[in-house]
């Protein structure tokens, strides 16, 4: 199944979307402009060009627990960047897993949260991995504050966590393999 961003909420447990010529949901990117939930399915989420969560009724993008989310080459998913979003990813009973859809370092932009992102952004119990071709890190936040706890950050190109003037919350995060470093401009 292909779709743009903006339909991926409509989508739920009760079909199958496996044993198709590709096993995963493609998602072609796009603007999600009001509140959605990603369901965890029987095929992972593969994002083809930048998603961005953004407008004026002010979205806020939530992953439920256990979904795997991978990412096309230098794409990103970008929240309150131009309009103000939000963002949750909780796995509560399993990681919700970030990552590339060709398994590198540095394959893909990573999680951007921009400068009219609305509290409260939460990443718990996630897994952030091969991302970092933004130059920056797998996890970016600018002028944006959040939360990220009980998570792992690894195989990036450049940093684990970027922030500039930002100061978000961070919690029994580890990190490995890192062309940078773990934070930026935080030190270890």
């Amino acid at each position: 199944i292909i779709l743009p961003a903006s339909s991926v909420d409509k989508l739920d447990w009760s079909s199958s979307y496996v044993g198709n010529l590709e096993d995963s949901i493609i998602v072609r990117g796009g603007v999600i402009d009001r509140d959605a939930h990603w369901q965890r399915l029987d095929a992972p989420y593969q994002i083809q060009r930048d998603i961005q969560v953004a407008g004026t009724v002010e979205p806020r993008l939530s992953i439920e627990s256990g979904t795997a989310v991978y990412f096309d080459p230098a794409v990103e998913l970008v929240i309150g960047s131009g309009s103000p979003g939000s963002f949750s990813a909780v796995g509560t009973v399993e990681p919700i897993l970030f990552g590339a859809s060709d398994a590198s370092s540095g394959n893909w932009g990573g999680l951007r949260f921009a400068d009219q992102c609305l509290s409260p952004i939460i990443l718990e119990n996630v897994i952030v991995e091969y991302g970092g071709s933004n130059g920056l890190g797998n996890i970016v936040w600018q002028s944006c504050d959040g939360t990220i706890s009980n998570s792992s950050v690894t195989d990036s190109t450049s940093y684990g966590i970027y922030s500039v003037n930002a100061t978000p919350t961070i919690s029994n995060v580890t990190y490995n393999n890192k062309a940078s470093g773990n934070l930026y401009p935080i030190s270890d």
